[in-house]
């Protein structure tokens, strides 16, 4: 049998990758591990979950907890590889990536009862955001759920260089509104998270 051989992933501050926690910290890690954690407590147990901008792939991991199927989407292509490479080193089928930019992607018939969209959408431009949200819906169930998170706009420069367009709270809600008719947020106190992080679950996507 063939085994992948394990790519090699540079430390970046705009991905995070577990062979470089030492880099990102502990606490990043909590973050980032806890999201995909309160992502999986919203979805109903044998779903099917898009993961719009999958990264390194350590979230699908968790979402499979509760997940019956994980489809991971994501423009790095060097992120995809080493998605691949760990899921193959787990032995885990129940997932599979798509190198595809998520402001144009199309999956063709597939449809998913849920899609994930931790810290993505402040990556992009306004118009690219909604053009993300399109092609998410257009993959949904008509009952389908959206868990998304993004961090809070805070006065002076974005949290990193690598955001685009951040989101004030009422900015946050009138823009998923616009794609959604109904909105939630949750308190991130609960799930470990920082109180300057937002973790909307939406439903009902408007055609």
């Amino acid at each position: 049998i063939m085994e992948t051989k394990k790519p090699h992933v540079p430390f970046t501050r705009e991905r995070f990758y577990f062979d470089h926690i030492g880099q990102h910290g502990v606490a990043a890690l909590k973050r980032h591990v806890n999201r995909y954690k309160w992502a999986a407590s919203c979805i109903p147990a044998g779903s099917r979950v898009l993961d719009a901008g999958s990264g390194s792939g350590y979230g699908d991991h968790i979402l499979l907890t509760k997940a019956a199927k994980v489809v991971g989407v994501e423009i790095s292509e060097e992120a995809v590889c080493y998605s691949r490479w760990k899921a193959e080193e787990v032995y885990q089928e129940n997932v599979e990536y798509v190198q595809a930019d998520l402001r144009s992607f199309d999956l063709g018939i597939l449809k998913f009862d849920a899609a994930v969209c931790i810290e993505v959408i402040e990556h992009v431009s306004a118009q690219d955001q909604n053009r993300i949200m399109a092609c998410i819906k257009f993959h949904l169930e008509p009952n389908g759920r959206l868990l998304i998170t993004t961090p809070v706009k805070k006065e002076g420069a974005p949290m990193t260089e690598f955001h685009e367009h951040e989101f004030s709270v009422e900015e946050f809600k009138t823009f998923l509104g616009n794609h959604f008719s109904a909105i939630a947020l949750d308190d991130p106190s609960k799930f470990g998270i920082p109180p300057d992080f937002l973790l909307a679950v939406c439903r009902g996507p408007l055609t």
